[in-house]
């Protein structure tokens, strides 16, 4: 039988390590190109074996992936280092461990390039609204136009997208008032000399994004955002495209809007509490890739029915869009064990804060920690020794004092007592001034009588 014997590669001497890489061909390898270590270190090595082995022991160099550097006499490993040995940067065992640590949920997700150069500001803009969708936006804007008034609005794309580029100045630079980005005084010119302020107002009454007698009663039930729902989802096609980084956070968030919206929120607490919530799945940058309008309770519809709550479902829909490998980070509202599991079968994980009343295992509560006590297996016992506190008991009178005609007197009181009487088990709230003791005094008992009168 044949053994083999493995030789680690830093085990080789400094004079074995030359004449490999002389007798080598690795001047043709460039900086840039990796290589292994394979076939010259065991033939040059099997002459050469230890005192100690056998004729028909087999001597095999386990080589390292390391990277030529040129040097004056050839080309040397990087990683060798000091004159009476090698030294290979973390060996294949913590190359082996390294890997075994990162695991395959660690490694972030891969998605195709994009093309889209970012830093031209049109090209960013066209990432969000682009030709067509203003094309769309023209058409239907004179269609409801002719249909209102019986004349075109003469609306054209280049007047299109002055409009929109006004509309994003003064959210740059807000005013108190609309009009007074043509006043005289105050005009920006880059405004006053793009557009008139008639026109601008007229097409602000005007611009449509669909067609009303286009959209079905249907239609309009289930769908809130049907009188923007065409620009919406092309906007939303622009946030999905944007590079999405490892760790990413979903929120909610509102859109500021005090105008006649069924769906419009106040969240006291918001930087503007009025508005659209919705819920965003954006980058640690702020950047948005994807975003869900808040609908009502049914906003978005599981697959699997009513398993998940609408947090779930929320963030369980805003990951469609993700590759799995991602890191999300999110707040109690969505955070459940059940939520997380789910997300780890679909290969994400996660990062929040778990509400008390969401944690499966009944938690006991603090207050009832400090006043029980535990068996070695660590669980409390529930119940406590308590030592109920009764008021001292009054003694009775003496026979001299029980017979005394002074100062024994009944006094109505407003709590009742046990009569003091032997023989009588009933309450009363009459109370002997002279005994200081409670006895019965009605017209059937007569418990007070008779115990000043016992012998």
């Amino acid at each position: 039988a044949t053994h083999v014997k493995l030789i680690p590669f830093w085990d080789l001497s400094e004079n074995q390590i030359s004449d490999i890489l002389n007798q080598s061909d690795f001047e043709d390898v460039s900086d840039d190109e990796t290589y292994f270590v394979n076939s010259d270190l065991e033939n040059h090595h099997s002459s050469s074996s230890d005192e100690g082995s056998n004729s028909d022991t087999e001597v095999v160099t386990t080589g390292v992936r390391s990277r030529g550097v040129r040097t004056r006499g050839g080309v040397r490993i990087r990683g060798i280092r000091g004159r009476r040995g090698v030294r290979t940067r973390g060996g294949s065992t913590s190359c082996l461990r390294e890997i075994i640590q990162e695991g395959e949920w660690n490694r972030e997700p891969s998605y195709l390039p994009s093309d889209v150069n970012s830093d031209n500001i049109f090209d960013y803009f066209e990432q969000y609204v682009d030709d067509d969708i203003i094309e769309h936006i023209v058409t239907k804007s004179n269609q409801t136009a002719i249909e209102r008034t019986g004349r075109s609005l003469n609306f054209t794309k280049e007047e299109c997208k002055i409009y929109f580029g006004i509309t994003m100045m003064m959210a740059c630079i807000p005013f108190s008032q609309i009009r007074l980005y043509w006043n005289r005084q105050y005009a920006l010119p880059i405004i006053s000399q793009a557009m008139t302020r008639d026109r601008y107002f007229l097409l602000r009454n005007s611009i449509k994004v669909v067609f009303d007698n286009d959209i079905t009663a249907e239609m309009k039930r289930d769908d809130k955002l049907w009188k923007v729902r065409p620009i919406f989802d092309r906007v939303l096609q622009g946030c999905r495209k944007q590079l999405k980084e490892h760790k990413m956070s979903i929120d909610e968030m509102i859109i500021p809007f005090t105008g006649a919206c069924p769906i419009r929120q106040f969240c006291p607490g918001k930087p503007n509490p009025t508005g659209i919530k919705a819920f965003v799945l954006a980058n640690p940058n702020g950047l948005v890739c994807d975003i869900i309008i808040y609908q009502g309770k049914d906003t978005v519809i599981a697959e699997n029915g009513s398993q998940f709550h609408l947090g779930e479902k929320i963030v369980l829909k805003l990951t469609e869009s993700l590759v799995p490998g991602h890191i999300l980070y999110f707040d109690r509202y969505f955070t459940t064990v059940r939520l997380a599991n789910e997300l780890d079968t679909r290969g994400f994980k996660c990062v929040g804060t778990l509400m008390k009343n969401r944690v499966p295992v009944e938690l006991i509560d603090d207050n009832v920690y400090k006043n029980v006590s535990f068996d070695d297996d660590g669980i409390p016992e529930t119940e406590t020794n308590v030592v109920v506190r009764r008021p001292p008991i009054v003694p009775l009178p003496s026979k001299a004092k029980r017979k005394h005609g002074i100062d024994h007197l009944p006094d109505m009181s407003s709590v009742q007592h046990r009569c003091r009487n032997q023989g009588c088990t009933k309450k009363t709230s009459v109370k002997c001034i002279g005994c200081n003791l409670s006895l019965c005094l009605t017209a059937k008992r007569n418990c007070f009588k008779i115990f000043h009168e016992r012998d």
